[in-house]
């Protein structure tokens, strides 16, 4: 289903789909993987994550959900920084920023998340075509 949407024209390069990552920047080993997505697939972190944290104790969590929630933020980020740029160039501008990872294309995209490299991408003048 998300291979045939993002290859449709009205959505083609506008979309991220996004796997669970570890730590490690590696896509962790239950989550969805690229498969026919592996052109704008991002893993972003969803393995072992704190939330819900008080003053002494924090509870973890796992998931592809957070995953999402990390490029949507990130997205929401560049946005913020360019408010003038097309979602098709927002999704660009993360998936080329992001650290290239050791799996094949098929299992874990091409790419792993990575917030702080996008945002000093987005300092730079953006390229128009």
């Amino acid at each position: 289903m998300a291979g045939g949407l993002c290859k449709q024209s009205a959505f083609r390069g506008a979309i991220i789909v996004a796997g669970a990552g570890t730590a490690r920047r590696a896509i962790a080993r239950w989550s969805n993987r690229a498969g026919s997505t592996a052109d704008y697939f991002l893993v972003a972190p969803g393995e072992r994550l704190p939330v819900d944290c008080d003053t002494r104790t924090c509870s973890v969590v796992s998931g592809s959900s957070y995953s999402v929630s990390y490029v949507a933020g990130a997205a929401a980020l560049l946005i913020g920084r360019n408010p003038d740029r097309s979602a098709r160039q927002i999704a660009e501008a993360l998936l080329d920023s992001a650290h290239a990872n050791q799996r094949p294309r098929h299992i874990a995209g091409r790419r792993a998340l990575d917030v702080a490299r996008a945002m000093k991408a987005a300092e730079k003048p953006y390229a128009t075509s």
